[in-house]
């Protein structure tokens, strides 16, 4: 027979973080024990698992809100630059010089898009740096129990939200369909009749 060697678990920089897999060793068993044998309070489930429950309905109730507000947010915001960009052009069209006449509007959009972009990066860099970028892996890491600051707080959640609606404003595409939205949107605004 083969001799029996003690596997060791590897505590430090070896370790998993984005590993969703229970850990299985002494510590653990034993919460699971001691948790398997806790009493049940309503229809055999603890008050943890109520607790649990009320956390997710929370959580996702609070998510649908903060998509709608978003939505919403970034819907007028657009349509607010839009008649922006639609009341230059119709204010400086010219049918001698169709070409000069679209400057003044796109100076505007320009002016517009440079701000708002400006505006959400300097918000991400100077308020909220955890902001940066998508989340996923942040949050991830989180849930997986590493301690990372000030990555999920009300700060980065509301800049996180200013910055989106930002980035729409000055017509940056965000998301996967992102590369797609500004050929669309281009041929949503050049027919523009003023």
């Amino acid at each position: 027979m083969w001799p029996h060697r003690r596997r060791t678990i590897a505590i430090g920089p070896s370790v998993e973080s984005l590993s969703y897999s229970v850990d299985i060793n002494r510590v653990a068993l034993r919460a699971m024990r001691k948790e398997a044998a806790a009493p049940r309070r309503l229809y055999g489930y603890s008050g943890r698992t109520l607790a649990k429950l009320l956390t997710t309905v929370a959580t996702g109730v609070i998510i649908g809100l903060t998509a709608v507000a978003l939505s919403q947010s970034i819907e007028n915001m657009v349509s607010l630059r839009d008649r922006w960009v639609r009341a230059a052009m119709s204010r400086h069209f010219s049918a001698e010089a169709p070409i000069t006449s679209v400057l003044p509007a796109l100076g505007l959009q320009l002016a517009v898009s440079l701000t708002a972009a400006t505006g959400a990066a300097a918000l991400v860099q100077l308020v909220a740096p955890k902001a940066a970028g998508a989340g996923v892996t942040l949050v991830m890491a989180y849930l997986n129990g590493n301690d990372i600051p000030d990555a999920l707080t009300f700060r980065t959640y509301a800049v996180k939200f200013i910055g989106n609606v930002a980035a729409r404003f000055a017509g940056l595409g965000a998301g996967a369909r992102g590369p797609d939205d500004p050929p669309r949107r281009l041929r949503r605004l050049l027919p523009l009749r003023c």
